[in-house]
């Protein structure tokens, strides 16, 4: 993001699972990309928006990395 200097806007979605505690989203890495110029940072209560985005993508354009608190898709 700092090498294309404001040509681009992303959008960090974090996935909420039902029953966590409040705030549960609000990591290290959270705060680390809310930080990052351009960047929006958002919560996705019970994955309602991760599942529309998991259909839209094609699966052999879409690579998909999991940790405890996200996945991140890039097409």
């Amino acid at each position: 993001m700092a090498r294309v200097q404001k040509r681009v806007n992303a959008v960090v979605v974090f996935v909420v699972p039902n029953g966590v505690p409040e705030k549960w989203e609000e990591t290290d890495l959270w705060r680390n990309a809310a930080q990052i110029p351009g960047v929006r940072v958002l919560k996705d209560v019970g994955g309602k928006e991760a599942a529309v985005l998991a259909r839209s993508l094609p699966a052999k354009r879409c690579s998909m990395a999991r940790t405890e608190h996200c996945s991140l898709a890039a097409a």
